[in-house]
């Protein structure tokens, strides 16, 4: 059997290495909640680490954090982000 996702609207996150700063500023309120409560941590060269359901996943620059329905948190690389995903106003 075949399947298509629903239309269920997420939000998403463009993470970018912050230029001498700990953490970027520009970034949504759920992101800056999940560092405080250690569900997104920072490592070495600007990539992340992010507590998933299935897991900790590294996030490089670039990648898109995403934050789900039911506020599971986990990277997507940019090019599949960008099949997978269009933005809605």
């Amino acid at each position: 059997m075949k399947y298509i996702k629903k239309d269920i609207a997420i939000e998403a996150y463009e993470h970018q290495s912050s230029q001498g700063q700990n953490w970027p500023v520009d970034a949504p309120d759920w992101f800056h909640a999940a560092i405080k409560n250690g569900r997104i941590s920072q490592i070495a060269g600007g990539k992340l680490t992010i507590k998933t359901l299935e897991g900790d996943h590294t996030a490089l620059d670039g990648d898109f954090i995403i934050q789900g329905v039911r506020g599971e948190l986990y990277p997507c690389r940019s090019d599949i982000f960008a099949e997978t995903y269009a933005q809605v106003e």
